[in-house]
């Protein structure tokens, strides 16, 4: 973005500070914006947005809104917490959700230990210890009677891992379960009916003979009688801060909130529902179990900070703050500047990004279902007499994908070359395929680009005649592996599908963004230019490799792309037809940063 600095004063119109369409406002974070609080602060244009605001009263200390100090530790053998048995109404027409905090020095090594048991067949555990091998290896699972389990991704040891599940499902129809891990969806699948819970039960099974008590702590569990949303859940997370729930615009759906040693009323007998009336009586507990060590919650400062993402946006925001004293000068003299119409404070007005990426597609892997993207005999002049490259932005859990294809290129219903995943010994690694010969790299997706985007780029010099002389993939602008081909020459290319690997059946790995073909083999300084220091770029921009630029598809970001339909070839006449996107697959508001 361009900086447009403007002189220290805004003008207020009918109590509005006025953004301009298109534009943005950044309060410097050295500074600060004055105002009443409870008052209506900001109205966006078409297209603006707000961020980095940081908003005080002077003259007193600000009061600590919200403040987190104590979480339990359950010791895996004796200790657990029950709600007394009362049919509870968890379950709303919109589904429902829960929320907790969790923690253990070696996730690993929890194996199938209960998190949350609902009397309705619903529970959230563990997944199995034991070696990577295992998908449940270091993860959560969530269940819902008679229907299969989903899991999220790693959680990271001696940390705090905020978990959110949600839940369309009710007593009426099956629907779609998902796991957020620290504010991002990280797996998705369909649920089963459910009916209200009478009992619920923490820190153990209450069913049978094998109770899988939990050695871990926990904090901040709550369940909402609806399915939120991602940007609720966003809010909830908070960037890794405990959050006041209760000051949420989600409190009127919020039926349970037990804090674990910061609620009133709190000891280690029973945990007050902060909520409602749910209160959970804890068994064989004692102070050693009230523990310090928890979740970041807001730090004691005379600053209230607005993270609002900058996103498009149109409408009046509404910021609403803890009131201070209203003798204080400090309220009076911003009163006094919204009638007189001035705020006095350095600001920057920022002119829109000309390229922005806001969007991506989330593809169904093997166990959810079939989603792919299908050109028709629309490729042409692939490859090229120098090869052919693909280039993609890719995010996943890549242990759990089985055979994720990203490319595959066909001359009539004959797949000739392709770039996908591998599973089971090879669930890290790359494999490019020309004609009927796999190429394979090794254990390359290491941990590290586990659920973060990374770039991908494959080049081949193979072109209609001849196989080339070198296979090249390239993990974020630098060389991952390189591998001779010898399966001969490409030739009749005319269609491309993406998202699938024909030879396998199997289907798509994860998120992908901004995928494009190339009609050459690139060069380490083109891939480079591409990857952009990390950066997704507009490719037709990128001079050193445009005029090579054969096919481009941003997945969402692209005139006339839809959710679950279409996705437009921004260069080519390649357009995508989406088969078999449904929510939450399809169009995702994920994306690498512009």
């Amino acid at each position: 973005m361009a900086d447009i600095t403007i002189e220290r004063r805004l003008p207020v119109i009918n109590g509005f500070v006025e953004i301009p369409d298109g534009k943005g406002l950044r309060i410097t974070p050295t500074e600060a914006l004055k105002l009443i609080p409870g008052s209506t602060l900001v109205r966006l244009g078409v297209g603006s947005s707000v961020s980095e605001i940081k908003i005080i009263g002077e003259g007193e200390e600000a009061p600590i809104p919200f403040k987190n100090d104590h979480a339990f530790s359950f010791n895996g053998m004796d200790n657990y917490g029950r709600m007394p048995d009362l049919m509870y109404n968890l379950i709303g027409t919109g589904g429902y959700s829960i929320s907790f905090w969790i923690k253990s020095p070696d996730f690993k090594s929890l194996s199938y230990q209960q998190i949350l048991t609902l009397s309705n067949g619903t529970q959230i555990l563990t997944g199995q210890g034991g070696s990577e091998g295992y998908h449940h290896f270091g993860r959560i699972r969530f269940e819902e009677f008679n229907s299969v389990g989903i899991t999220s991704s790693q959680l990271v040891d001696n940390a705090w891992n905020h978990i959110l599940v949600t839940s369309t499902s009710t007593n009426l129809a099956a629907g779609i379960k998902m796991i957020y891990l620290n504010g991002e969806l990280t797996a998705s699948g369909a649920g089963a009916k459910v009916t209200n819970a009478n009992t619920i039960t923490v820190g153990s099974n209450q069913w049978g003979s094998f109770p899988h008590k939990l050695n871990a702590s926990l904090d901040e569990m709550a369940i909402w009688d609806t399915a939120l949303t991602s940007d609720q859940i966003a809010d909830i997370y908070a960037s890794g801060k405990i959050t006041n729930l209760s000051n949420l615009d989600t409190s009127s759906n919020l039926k349970i909130w037990w804090r674990f040693g910061d609620g009133s009323g709190d000891n280690t007998n029973i945990v007050y529902d902060q909520a409602g009336s749910a209160n959970l009586t804890c068994y064989d507990m004692d102070a050693s179990n009230r523990i310090n060590g928890v979740p970041a919650s807001p730090s004691a400062t005379s600053a209230y900070a607005l993270n609002s993402t900058a996103r498009q946006h149109q409408g009046d925001l509404f910021i609403k703050l803890p009131a201070y004293n209203s003798t204080t000068s400090a309220v009076v003299d911003t009163f006094e500047q919204l009638r007189t119409g001035e705020i006095p404070v350095p600001v920057v007005i920022e002119e829109e990004a000309a390229f922005k990426n806001i969007y991506s597609y989330s593809f169904p892997d093997w166990s959810t279902g079939v989603g792919y993207g299908y050109s028709g005999t629309t490729v042409s002049g692939i490859p090229g007499p120098g090869g052919y490259s693909f280039s993609v932005w890719a995010k996943a859990s890549w242990l759990d994908i089985n055979y994720g294809g990203f490319f595959a290129l066909y001359a009539g219903a004959t797949q000739v070359a392709a770039f996908w995943k591998g599973q089971g010994q090879h669930h890290r690694y790359l494999f490019i395929t020309e004609n009927s010969t796999d190429y394979q790299t090794p254990h390359i997706l290491t941990v590290g680009y586990d659920n973060v985007w990374i770039h991908l780029i494959v080049t081949s010099d193979t072109n209609t005649t001849n196989h080339g002389a070198l296979i090249t993939v390239y993990i974020n602008g630098a060389v991952a592996h390189t591998t001779p081909p010898n399966s001969g020459g490409i030739s009749g290319v005319d269609s491309v599908k993406i998202g699938r690997y024909a030879n396998w059946g199997e289907y798509g790995p994860g998120l992908m963004d901004e995928a494009a073909i190339y009609d050459t083999a690139l060069s380490l300084s083109q891939v480079e230019d591409i990857y952009s220091s990390g950066k997704s770029v507009d490719l037709t921009g990128v001079s050193s490799s445009s005029g090579n630029l054969k096919h481009w598809w941003r997945f969402g970001d692209t005139a006339g792309d839809d959710a679950t339909m279409i996705v437009n070839d921004v260069v080519g006449s390649a357009h995508l037809t989406m088969s078999g996107f449904s929510a939450p697959h399809g169009r995702v508001e994920d994306a690498p940063e512009a």
